[in-house]
């Protein structure tokens, strides 16, 4: 693959157009943007647009779990859900983690992550936190459980 010269910070090489050092930008500033390209031949010629929409941000926690009440016995379900690009990997943490038995469901497509608590008992309760985190950065939510 062959580098830019120097000043410049794409190449075209045969149908492929590379861009290095790809920058987030607005008002022109960045690399996103409308890109054209014309393909042509001795018949004639055709033009595409495409648009390059740069999404890369840190996680942002749009809802976390607030305060929940559990009936002891039942399954309850602790969800928090996050925005962010590339998507937030979702951990989830308490000291009455260690003593019960949970599982953590990975976030969705959608950004929901949750942690199953089955047949609740009186020492789940207590403060949990929710992390979401990506290379760009970590953001974090908070829930109560009550237990009746």
């Amino acid at each position: 693959m062959k580098k830019p010269k120097d000043g410049e910070k794409w190449v075209i090489e045969t149908n492929r157009l590379t861009i290095y050092d790809v920058k987030k930008g607005i008002h022109g500033k960045g690399d996103n943007a409308v890109y054209q390209c014309k393909a042509e031949n001795k018949h004639g010629y055709v033009w595409t647009n495409f648009y390059l929409n740069l999404l890369a941000f840190k996680p942002q926690l749009l809802t976390d779990a607030g305060e929940v009440e559990a009936v002891a016995g039942q399954s309850v379900s602790l969800e928090c859900k996050f925005f962010a690009s590339p998507n937030a990997v979702i951990t989830w943490s308490s000291p009455v983690l260690q003593g019960i038995v949970h599982n953590v469901i990975p976030a969705n497509p959608h950004g929901v992550g949750k942690l199953v608590i089955p047949n609740v008992t009186p020492e789940a309760e207590g403060e949990y936190e929710c992390t979401g985190t990506n290379k760009y950065g970590q953001s974090k939510g908070a829930a109560k459980l009550l237990v009746r």
